[in-house]
């Protein structure tokens, strides 16, 4: 798991080593806040990024189906148990 407000956009080839390389699936302006959901090969859904104020990519570059890098600091990531769905007899 990792919190919306930690992950950072970069360009792909400005990205810190071990980014996950995406795509821009939807932007949402909120005031202060731009969510944008970003489709990539690690999540089956598309994760979510919060910038807020100076961190915010201006919004042309925030298009979809734009290339974008996603990276966190690894301190910012929990791990989460696998439960799993099935019912134990």
């Amino acid at each position: 798991m990792i919190r919306p407000e930690v992950v950072r956009l970069f360009a792909p080839r400005e990205a810190p080593d071990g980014a996950i390389q995406g795509r821009i699936v939807q932007t949402s302006f909120l005031g202060s806040e731009t969510r944008v959901a970003i489709d990539c090969d690690a999540s089956d859904a598309p994760l979510t990024v919060a910038q807020f104020g100076r961190e915010r990519i201006a919004a042309g570059e925030l298009s979809p189906d734009k290339e974008v890098a996603l990276w966190w600091e690894p301190d910012d990531a929990v791990l989460l148990p696998l439960q799993s769905t099935e019912e134990e007899d």
